[in-house]
């Protein structure tokens, strides 16, 4: 009878040897990872962030200080390999975000228990397909919730992804129409607009799916060219002008350039506006970080306009703000709950026009930043006497947990000592009040 014994490799000898980019789409990744030998590989794929997992991230597959939706994360098991093929396995990632940087981490475990050493790769989802615009012109008034259903069920997409980009109503129909059947019309009133003509007009937008960019958004509207498509929309579409037909095109959008560097214009106790101007209409986010935060690196592109920190966590929305321009892309970005006194690193990014998300952002090295301090409330030097004279007077216990919270929420940007010190006060007050 004989043993057999499998000899354990020499320790620290265990390694990911080899990462290569097999193929990278709009919302797809495949990588190829070869090991020193046999095992199983974790893998983590984050949009880009100064976050760094560690391996208890990788081998639970969670992070919680991230939201679920900016990463997602696996494992294969490679138990076997072919004569003379190398050790290796394909990782696949699907939904990912198009145009999006991507961060992927790789931890692989030899089956003595040995871990390799985290490595990271970084790639870039490609950039999704452009929007759709379909225009189409009715006989009469229609009710753009009826049109949006018809193309909906047509189409063969959710009714979230179809879009009112404008409305033209002939002159005659809404003369011979009373206002609540306008208003029925659909939420978007200020897009109508008279035309000359005898028809009425509606412009829709089929707006591209970030995470599934099959099929094209270009393609879905193409469907309504088809003679069978055509016949079904007419058919719950009964004024449908079919002898005119569809027209379908692209959306474009230009790419963001800013014409006007941000400039703070006003600073007040909690708000702090600043202008810019692109060189034409678009969008402009912005997000406001206390100086004093230990998470105050510049964030990217985008992760300023899904009001990220630089390690992807999610921002309270009042130091977070978008703002459309005008149409010479002239706005004001303003942050308005923000606290006294406060120094902020402000950081702002760009987008184009398009009715839809992803924007084209600019580079993350085009991120504009600046720095603003926001006033002293005076009116806060009184507060602590009149407090006390308050609950001493005529408080209650109730009142003094009240002003409790609310001095600790007046003071959270204050010194530490003063904190203390008012809570110590406070606590004192409370005391007294139950004897």
């Amino acid at each position: 009878m004989f043993n057999i014994y499998i000899a354990k490799p020499p320790q620290g000898l265990f390694k990911i040897s080899l990462i290569e980019e097999v193929a990278v789409l709009e919302n797809s990744a495949q990588f190829r990872v070869s090991l020193s030998e046999l095992g199983t590989i974790f893998f983590l794929a984050l949009t880009k962030s100064t976050f760094v997992p560690q391996d208890t991230h990788l081998i639970s597959g969670e992070v919680l200080e991230i939201d679920s939706k900016f990463y997602q994360s696996g494992n294969i098991v490679i138990n076997h390999i072919e004569s003379g093929s190398p050790i290796s396995g394909l990782i696949e990632l699907s939904n990912l975000r198009s145009q999006t940087d991507y961060q992927l981490y790789f931890l692989a475990r030899n089956n003595f228990g040995e871990y390799s050493q985290i490595m990271r790769f970084e790639f870039a989802t490609l950039k999704v397909s452009t929007g759709a615009s379909i225009f189409i012109r009715t006989r009469e008034v229609v009710n753009t919730s009826v049109l949006i259903n018809a193309l909906g069920i047509v189409l063969s997409i959710p009714a979230d992804r179809i879009i009112i980009q404008a409305v033209k109503i002939n002159p005659l129909e809404r003369s011979n129409n009373t206002n609540n059947t306008l208003n029925s019309l659909g939420d978007n009133n200020e897009l109508y607009e008279m035309f000359e003509g005898q028809l009425s007009s509606y412009k829709f937008g089929i707006i591209p799916d970030p995470y599934n960019n099959s099929p094209t958004p270009i393609q879905i509207a193409n469907k309504l060219l088809t003679q069978e498509k055509l016949d079904e929309f007419t058919s719950l579409v009964p004024n449908f002008a079919v002898n005119i037909g569809i027209r379908i095109t692209p959306i474009l959008g230009n790419f963001p350039q800013v014409i006007l560097a941000p400039k703070v214009e006003e600073i007040g106790y909690y708000t702090v506006k600043i202008s810019l101007e692109l060189i034409d209409a678009g969008k402009v986010y912005g997000i406001a970080v206390p100086k004093s935060w230990e998470e105050s690196s510049i964030s990217t592109s985008f992760q300023i306009s899904q009001g990220l920190l630089a390690n992807n966590s999610k921002l309270d929305e009042s130091y977070f703000n978008m703002t459309i321009t005008d149409d010479n892309g002239y706005v004001v970005l303003v942050f308005d709950e923000l606290r006294d006194f406060v120094e902020y690193d402000i950081y702002i990014t760009a987008g184009n026009d398009n009715p839809y998300e992803p924007a084209d952002l600019i580079k993350d090295n085009e991120v504009m930043t600046l720095s603003a301090k926001t006033l002293k409330n005076p009116s806060k030097n009184n507060k602590f006497n009149q407090f006390v004279n308050f609950v001493i007077d005529v408080g209650t216990m109730d009142d003094a947990n009240r002003l409790y919270l609310e001095f600790y929420e007046i003071e959270e940007n204050s010194s530490k000592r003063m904190q203390s010190l008012i809570l110590l006060m406070i606590s004192l007050l409370s005391v007294i009040l139950c004897l």
